[in-house]
């Protein structure tokens, strides 16, 4: 957790020394090192384009404070439940399967940290993800009031990205791109075997409730084809002109 220059922490607003900060968690990269800790990454825009990266993708945005009070209280249980509990694997042959157990509060804040983050950073992995002034304020005290709000509030979407043999393949880390739903802006990530959808709407999403993460611990996985991918990124780049920023 390196100091830097002096700056506005991006969470708390103070002026302080800030760290080197993990916009997705290093621990989301160890699949994909090799030998010499290091992971070969790419845009799947520029698959030609590679280059090695040791410490994922990091950016100077927060004080200690902040940075340990994302790690302790969200990136940690993440890390306990999901990453070293291999939740994803035994997903079984379902194109749907719902887990339980999950805790709602710090599941969730950890992914809206991943996407506050991701709009405070200047990397161009994280180019699209602009939050509009009045989530980005809503977002902020949500983490730092460790509030994970209303279950329609910023709904949390799995879809688990299936290699062959079935098997989630958790080998990926990918650039941020912002879509559209009926009628909801949004953000998909692609980290943790998972392509994470966020939803970012002034209105709620209730209709999304019956596949989001919800508050007494469910969140239906569906499995997501690794080649669907390459067909979504066709997609988005056939609707570029389309997008504007999320409301």
């Amino acid at each position: 957790m390196a100091l830097g220059q002096v700056d506005l922490c991006a969470l708390c607003r103070d002026r302080a020394e800030l760290c080197d900060s993990h916009i997705v968690p290093e621990f989301c990269y160890r699949s994909m090192y090799d030998d010499k800790h290091r992971a070969v990454t790419f845009s799947p825009l520029d698959p030609e384009r590679q280059r090695y990266a040791q410490n994922g993708i990091r950016s100077r945005l927060l004080c200690a404070r902040c940075e340990c009070l994302i790690n302790d209280n969200y990136e940690k249980p993440f890390l306990r439940y999901w990453i070293e509990g291999d939740v994803l694997q035994p997903l079984g042959k379902e194109r749907i399967h719902v887990l339980k157990g999950v805790d709602y509060p710090s599941f969730k804040l950890f992914h809206l940290s991943v996407l506050y983050r991701a709009s405070a950073s200047d990397d161009p992995n994280f180019a699209e993800v602009q939050l509009r002034p009045q989530h980005e304020e809503r977002i902020r005290e949500m983490l730092l009031n460790r509030d994970p709000g209303e279950h329609w509030r910023y709904p949390i979407i799995a879809s688990a990205i299936q290699g062959s043999g079935g098997r989630v393949w958790d080998s990926l880390v990918a650039p941020a791109h912002q879509i559209r739903l009926d009628g909801h802006w949004g953000y998909m990530f692609v980290f943790a075997g998972c392509q994470w959808t966020y939803l970012v709407s002034s209105h709620p999403t209730v209709e999304y409730s019956t596949v989001a993460l919800a508050q007494d611990g469910t969140l239906p996985v569906a499995k997501f084809p690794l080649k669907a991918i390459e067909l979504y990124e066709s997609m988005r780049r056939s609707r570029a002109r389309q997008r504007g920023p999320a409301r």
